[in-house]
């Protein structure tokens, strides 16, 4: 890395995943890094790949042109949360990525049109960049293993939750007679195992389930399964952040049986209320919960532990106890991934 800063350097952030998917989680967390770095860094400059800018985001947001695409700058650094790069061969290039899974051959959780359209870019991104981030260090293992030349370039930064801090709860319309309920919030697709947590749930009569989140790949399905395990799911997709609030500050629990997240978002937004944790056991939730070695949430590693857990749940809502969430909150904030990145930019050789 480079060991004194350039002269009038440029800091600009891809903001392309926000601009064309502004309620993804990479579209969200590209928006909350760039306005938590641009505090200490009023200079950073938000940039997109896309000619579609919407006019609310106009302002902030400049659509880099073909050349400046192709060739990039001197003395400029560009940090992308997108899994590709453009050329910019001119410029330093960062590279912060949520996970790998593209690059497994044959996984289940993306079509195959899809990967073999995506590898190859999500291959090269990593080859060209001069940097690159994780934001868990199970992410950062997975990338040393499958290119071991990145382990002299790379590092872990995690990220934040991305809901407002003061955000109002708002009651969620048509969920009048809830019984006690467990939420899961994630997109309808194989890698959350959805199905598992249905037929479990189906072996108890006392909690309801909310689930909260779009359809994804090979979703529609998935739903029709969950259904008819456990027909009173009540599905909701779109919702308000505020009533993203209400459904985390009145659930017993999050509940998420994923074989597979690069981070885990919804894990940082219900510890904001308090909203105990019961996740499968994968690397990303034991990273993302292992703080000064406290229980922060409770892990099953079957369906059988997981029926065991919604008993107990069940038996006696709001008495069963369940480590604190809120032990994570002081180590994932938006402060501190802004302080790491601009350490980073400054070993780069890119802060004043």
């Amino acid at each position: 890395m480079a060991s004194s800063p350039k002269r009038d350097p440029k800091i600009q952030l891809d903001l392309t995943p926000w601009v064309r998917a502004p309620g993804s989680g990479i579209g969200r967390t590209a928006r909350r890094t760039f306005e938590a770095i641009r505090n200490p860094l009023p200079g950073v400059s938000a940039v997109a790949r896309s000619r579609r800018i919407p006019a609310d985001h106009a302002r902030e947001v400049r659509m880099l042109g073909l050349l400046e695409r192709g060739l990039g700058s001197p003395g400029t650094l560009h940090h992308s949360f997108e899994h590709r790069l453009a050329p910019l061969k001119r410029s330093t290039k960062l590279l912060s990525i949520h996970d790998l899974w593209t690059l497994r051959e044959g996984n289940p959780y993306q079509s195959r049109r899809f990967q073999l359209a995506q590898a190859p870019i999500l291959k090269r991104a990593i080859e060209r960049a001069d940097w690159i981030t994780t934001p868990l260090p199970s992410v950062l293992a997975e990338l040393h293993d499958r290119f071991p030349s990145t382990r002299q370039r790379s590092s872990s930064i995690p990220w934040a939750s991305t809901l407002a801090t003061q955000v109002a709860p708002e009651p969620i319309a048509g969920l009048d007679g809830l019984r006690p309920f467990v939420l899961t919030v994630a997109v309808v697709e194989n890698r959350k195992n959805l199905a598992t947590l249905a037929r479990a749930l189906s072996k108890n009569d006392e909690l309801d389930w909310l689930l909260l989140g779009k359809i994804g790949f090979g979703g529609e399905a998935i739903l029709e399964e969950i259904r008819s395990h456990f027909p009173g799911v009540h599905h909701r997709s779109d919702l308000t952040e505020g009533q993203l609030a209400w459904a985390y500050e009145n659930a017993e629990a999050l509940v998420l049986p994923s074989l597979e997240e690069g981070f885990g978002l919804p894990v940082l937004e219900a510890a904001q209320f308090g909203t105990p944790l019961v996740l499968s056991r994968i690397p990303a939730f034991t990273d993302i919960t292992s703080v000064e070695r406290r229980d922060t949430a409770l892990f099953f590693d079957s369906e059988q532990g997981l029926s065991e857990i919604l008993r107990h749940l069940g038996d006696a809502p709001g008495s069963f106890s369940l480590p604190d969430p809120r032990l994570l909150l002081p180590h994932y904030s938006w402060q501190s991934t802004a302080s790491r990145f601009i350490g980073l930019y400054r070993d780069l050789g890119f802060t004043p």
